[in-house]
């Protein structure tokens, strides 16, 4: 499942936080570009 929801919106700057399978991202758009400002529930260097 994916599901976005706008957290802000300001001059030039766009939040949303974006859910894809129970992992929370929160990506800013900026100037043209796409920066990934947290990922929550998402671990990249699991336990062995």
């Amino acid at each position: 499942m994916i599901a976005a929801e706008l957290i802000a919106r300001r001059w030039r700057r766009v939040d949303v936080k974006l859910v894809i399978d129970g992992e929370m991202h929160v990506l800013r758009w900026r100037r043209g570009r796409l920066y990934l400002l947290r990922a929550i529930g998402h671990n990249p260097y699991p336990a062995v």
